[in-house]
């Protein structure tokens, strides 16, 4: 059932994959706020999947991995930024 989702829409699996992975790391960083790192991998792993969905879908292939690698680096600077700002606690 799973693999049929998956390859019947395959851009909402992996928007659902990403979702999960935020989620997660919103929790986490409502669980424990002094401690960031929990927090930050989870969200770099919806990050990576953001941007691989976006870099990879036909539909989006002559501006998607333009899209994907902006979602990449700013998500990367947002996380850097709660990282320093939430470290000092």
């Amino acid at each position: 059932m799973v693999q049929s989702f998956f390859a019947a829409h395959r851009f909402l699996a992996y928007l659902a994959g990403a979702g999960f992975f935020a989620l997660s790391g919103y929790g986490l960083a409502r669980l424990d706020p002094k401690n960031p790192v929990g927090a930050c991998t989870s969200w770099a792993m919806a990050l990576l999947w953001l941007a691989f969905d976006l870099a990879t879908t036909r539909s989006l292939l002559p501006v998607g991995p333009v899209l994907g690698l902006g979602v990449l680096v700013g998500g990367v600077a947002w996380m850097a930024r709660y990282y320093e700002r939430h470290r000092r606690g």
